[in-house]
């Protein structure tokens, strides 16, 4: 999987499919609405038999509906605007990804703007739309079957704003991929059988993925734990044929 921050606007850029966003009135009266006015106009009859109600995590998909430059439309609902916040914003990005991974398509671009952020809220946007789009794009496969060519579903996700270039999107998105591609590493080493994941392969795993990094490894043997006196951490190891390690 492919993410990326681009600073373009929605109308000059073309894809397999574009994802953006509807909001639910706070009035029960009132439709749905979608921040591209001519989108919201094709979409009308839509909106209108409220098959977009704009309630948060709704996934509607369009196929071949062909606006703009984009072959399909997914529009997914963010809830009432008062109520959107980092939380909800990450969880209906994850929602976009799982949207564009059903398609089956090569690339997707998310409309950022449709969230529509204010300025105190962009920078936190952005790191919530990253983590997002990676922790959902998480998947144990180390001891599955290989895939065949013909099933692989990779997809390239662009995440388009005019305001990419601004500090608080730029560093917001960074933050984002980086807390959550650590997440994701702390998921693969526990979701790997103990027999697969031993102290001494823990400990190597780690100082793999640190490698590249400002972060400084220390492993101590099981030589190193009793210099230190560490005896409930050599007790446990006792029932155990591997050695400890202490990272």
């Amino acid at each position: 999987m492919a993410f990326h921050l681009i600073s373009k606007d929605i109308k000059s850029l073309n894809g397999s499919a574009l994802i953006t966003f509807s909001v639910s009135s706070s009035q029960k009266e009132k439709l749905a609405s979608i921040p591209l006015a001519d989108l919201a106009q094709s979409l009308g009859d839509s909106i209108k038999d409220k098959v977009i109600t704009g309630k948060r995590l709704e996934t509607v998909f369009f196929r071949e509906l062909n606006y703009r430059k984009f072959r399909h439309v997914v529009v997914i609902g963010l809830g009432k605007e008062s109520e959107l916040d980092h939380e909800n914003v990450r969880q209906v990005v994850a929602a976009a990804f799982d949207a564009a991974k059903s398609l089956h398509v090569d690339d997707a671009v998310i409309d950022f703007e449709a969230l529509g952020a204010n300025p105190r809220q962009i920078g936190s946007f952005a790191k919530a739309a990253a983590e997002g789009l990676v922790l959902a794009s998480y998947s144990f496969e180390e001891l599955k079957s290989k895939k065949k060519e013909s099933e692989k579903t990779e997809v390239e996700i662009l995440v388009a704003t005019p305001q990419a270039k601004d500090p608080q999107v730029k560093e917001g998105f960074a933050d984002g991929l980086l807390i959550s591609q650590c997440v994701n590493f702390s998921r693969f080493l526990g979701d790997m059988p103990g027999n697969l994941m031993t102290p001494t392969i823990l400990a190597q795993k780690t100082q793999q993925a640190a490698r590249g990094t400002k972060i400084k490894v220390t492993v101590w043997d099981k030589a190193r734990i009793k210099r230190e006196k560490m005896g409930g951490l050599l007790g446990v190891s006792e029932g155990s044929d591997q050695d400890p390690r202490f990272i």
